[in-house]
């Protein structure tokens, strides 16, 4: 009897792992799409009001543009691995 709860839970183990990779995958490509969405915007602020630090007087929107490529980045990888798989012989 306990060698059928086995082979059950391995048959449904990869499904459900398969399941939890997209999601997670999906998950993070939205809020890094929405970080990156909403650090652009800072950035342009930052850009329009000529902020600076307020010791040095170092312009802000230069410290932007490395977060903002970072973040799309992130997104597009993101997304693309919810949408093609990982590539690990799980069926999705």
């Amino acid at each position: 009897m306990s060698e059928s709860f086995i082979l059950e839970s391995q048959i449904r183990l990869p499904y459900r792992y398969a399941v939890g990779k997209w999601y997670g995958a999906f998950l993070l490509g939205l809020t890094m799409a929405l970080l990156a969405w909403r650090t652009a915007l800072g950035g342009l602020n930052a850009w329009n009001t000529q902020a600076g630090s307020m010791m040095l007087g170092f312009p802000e929107w230069i410290v932007y543009c490395g977060i903002v490529p970072a973040l799309a980045l992130t997104a597009v990888i993101g997304l693309v691995q919810a949408l093609r798989g990982f590539g690990d012989g799980v069926r999705e």
